[in-house]
């Protein structure tokens, strides 16, 4: 309908329900209006800096990279609260939780960092009562050169905080690059440590995805997160949840 009235989209993850949905949404639209799917991780400040060290750092074509989404959300608090309700209530009753709902971020903000990915393998399954969809995985992907990536996401992973921190570790051909939660360092021919203010780098990312939008319109043209693109997202997630084991 907003394409119809010939209005710029700006439209929030999922782009749709289903890959087949998205990509009839895709083929429909089409050009007709500038459309950009707010998918918003990868404008986060540290992942905007990983990418630059790749590109520029010398530190050479990544080899291998793991991240972890390990939290303890699921698992009764001292007051028998569980945190990753008390923040999103809606979590408890997605089908498709961890993978579709979370994970999704990351999995777009791996696509920016090394390009496309391929699914190799997945496990995806439930631990908690407290949800019906999914609160673990494990997805293994390759880079289109072939090199490992792999994603896990747990929350229901005891002994963890009860906020989501991210954690990535990048080899490559001559350093590494390590994200711990709140600090960032890259490891090559030159060396360097940031820390991280993660709150100011969240809200920076709605900022920097909203300012890439309006960029776009004035310069004629999506400049990222283009729904073509981000098909490429929606299928690994959809492929995923094929490796499901039934609960």
């Amino acid at each position: 309908r907003a394409a119809a009235q010939g209005l710029a989209i700006l439209c929030q993850k999922p782009l749709a329900r289903s890959v087949a949905e998205a990509e009839a949404l895709v083929d429909e639209i089409g050009d007709r209006v500038p459309f950009m799917v707010h998918e918003n991780c990868r404008f986060r400040p540290h992942s905007r800096l990983i990418r630059r060290w790749l590109d520029e750092a010398g530190v050479g074509r990544p080899l291998q990279a793991q991240m972890s989404v390990l939290t303890s959300g699921l698992v009764p608090d001292a007051r028998g609260e569980l945190q990753a309700l008390k923040r999103q209530p809606m979590l408890a009753a997605l089908k498709q939780m961890l993978v579709k709902e979370i994970l999704i971020h990351h999995i777009d903000t791996l696509r920016f960092l090394f390009g496309d990915l391929s699914l190799r393998s997945a496990a995806v399954g439930r631990l908690s009562d407290a949800v019906i969809g999914d609160d673990h995985a494990l997805l293994s992907m390759t880079t289109a050169d072939g090199a490992p990536v792999i994603l896990q996401g747990n929350l229901h992973a005891r002994g963890y905080p009860g906020e989501v921190f991210d954690w990535l570790e990048i080899f490559c051909e001559h350093g590494r690059i390590l994200l711990e939660r709140d600090r960032l360092t890259l490891q090559g021919k030159r060396s360097e440590t940031v820390s991280l203010d993660l709150a100011a780098n969240y809200a920076a990312s709605y900022r920097d995805t909203i300012a890439c939008f309006l960029d776009g319109l004035a310069a004629g043209r999506i400049l990222e997160n283009r729904p073509a693109d981000n098909l490429g997202t929606l299928r690994i997630v959809d492929e995923a949840y094929r490796w499901r084991r039934p609960a």
